[in-house]
């Protein structure tokens, strides 16, 4: 049986970075190209939901000398979807830890709650070291939502420690995971919101070896933490298990993230997260096995990248995550002005585009293997004489934009160039253009002719 969390997209976005007057040109070497692109899927988020500490009712610890190591149990079924093994549905009693039920390792069980807010109470016994993995699959109930909790209890003074938890809103499955010595470990099942005493929970306690040295992160509260681009690389330990990693880059930042050297005929996927400010994860989609895409990631914000197979494991064998910042260049085309002024013009400093009362620029925003990045804010300032004065938009799917500058301040008339019939008054001023991604060395800067006004002379 195989339990999966399938999260959902929604949408996010970015603001320009600053621009600075004046700056480098752009120069950048290539890089390799992406096998592949981000995979969107379509839906809503998920909840994630803190739900009621397991320890909230005062259990702290287990009473040593009342502490049963089994209770009898039905062992004649094996289990499967249809018919579960062992616990009855019916309220046992063991909502605290001392009332808890022992229950086989690698074993798929059953049980209801009887009322909102109760702790279903269950320990298993690790004989040697290893990793457990705590699995409950979502209520499909309407309004129920439980969550699991994992301890392990301290043979000496049997306090419940190093608790671990998942707690999604309702309608996920929860997941956790602990690296294990020889012992006896509790698990709660705890009613966050409302119960179904019909229809069943199911859950199971997995144990597994061969993980890797980032164990535990089955879970969303258990991510690994990057600040910075990484490239790492893992395996899975059992078909349940999921990695998780959080990355948190401190500036805005196109990045291609790539998934690959995986185990033969593997079927393993990575998803995207990002985080929401009202308590959700929305999906940004995923990549399949041995491909790469780009996606671009707001400075400041938490993005949660989850690896899991939906089929089997090889714990032999590693794969490989990445994310590598890319580079991007931004090309400018042509500006537009006033008719009569607008053109490239050569007065006595070399060619420069010149404008008067506004201007339209157009330009291309393109990454380092020459794609164009779509849906990017970009904007540009130009210093005159007067102040500075910006204008921003957004590239298309082709990475083209065009921004207006309505209204420009007068020129100051600082230069002047000897025409045939007349003088060209006129200032010389600077301009920038950037992104949402563009580094200071990413940045377009050019000069520009200013026209101020022209005096007829007859000679």
């Amino acid at each position: 049986m195989t339990y999966s969390k399938w999260l959902k997209p929604a949408a996010y976005a970015l603001l320009a970075s600053a621009l600075i007057l004046p700056s480098a040109a752009y120069a950048d070497a290539k890089q390799p190209k992406a096998t592949g692109h981000i995979t969107q899927v379509s839906g809503a988020g998920v909840t994630l939901q803190g739900g009621v500490d397991a320890n909230s009712k005062g259990f702290q610890s287990v009473d040593l000398s009342k502490f049963k190591t089994k209770l009898n149990r039905d062992q004649s079924k094996k289990p499967t979807l249809s018919t579960q093994q062992g616990i009855a549905a019916a309220d046992l009693g063991n909502h605290d830890p001392n009332s808890a039920i022992y229950i086989d390792l690698n074993t798929l069980y059953q049980n209801t709650m009887s009322a909102a807010g109760q702790q279903d109470w269950y320990f298993v016994y690790v004989p040697d070291a290893s990793k457990l993995t705590a699995l409950l699959p979502a209520m499909q109930t309407a309004g129920v939502n439980y969550d699991v909790h994992l301890f392990h209890m301290n043979d000496t003074t049997g306090a419940l420690e190093n608790e671990q938890y998942s707690a999604f809103g309702a309608g996920n499955d929860d997941q956790v995971s602990m690296v294990a010595q020889p012992g006896y470990y509790f698990l709660c099942v705890n009613s966050v919101q409302g119960f179904d005493a019909t229809n069943p929970y199911l859950f199971e306690v997995v144990q597994s070896y061969g993980y890797d040295a980032a164990e535990p992160d089955d879970s969303f509260w258990q991510a690994r933490a990057k600040t910075s681009d990484f490239s790492v690389t893992g395996n899975l330990d059992n078909v349940f298990d999921q990695d998780w990693i959080r990355f948190t880059p401190a500036a805005n930042e196109y990045a291609k993230l790539t998934f690959d050297q995986l185990p033969t005929g593997s079927n393993y996927i990575v998803q995207v997260y990002s985080a929401g400010s009202n308590g959700t994860l929305n999906s940004l989609g995923y990549l399949p096995a041995n491909a790469a895409g780009k996606l671009v990631f707001a400075g400041g914000t938490n993005y949660y990248l989850r690896v899991l197979s939906t089929g089997t494991v090889n714990p032999a064998q590693t794969y490989h995550l990445q994310i590598s910042r890319q580079s991007s260049s931004i090309a400018l085309n042509t500006i537009n002005s006033d008719p009569n002024v607008s053109g490239y013009v050569n007065y006595y400093e070399g060619y420069k585009w010149r404008v008067q009362h506004w201007m339209t620029v157009n330009g291309t925003l393109r990454d380092a293997d020459g794609q164009g990045i779509g849906n990017m804010p970009v904007s540009f300032a130009v210093g005159e004489r007067l102040g500075t004065q910006s204008a921003s938009g957004v590239t298309d799917a082709n990475g083209n934009f065009s921004i207006n500058l309505a209204n420009m301040n007068p020129a100051a008339g600082d230069y002047m160039w000897y025409g045939p019939v007349s003088y060209h008054y006129y200032d010389i001023i600077p301009m920038v253009i950037g992104s949402g991604i563009s580094s200071s060395s990413e940045q377009y800067s050019t000069t520009l002719y200013h026209y101020a006004y022209s005096i007829y002379h007859p000679f």
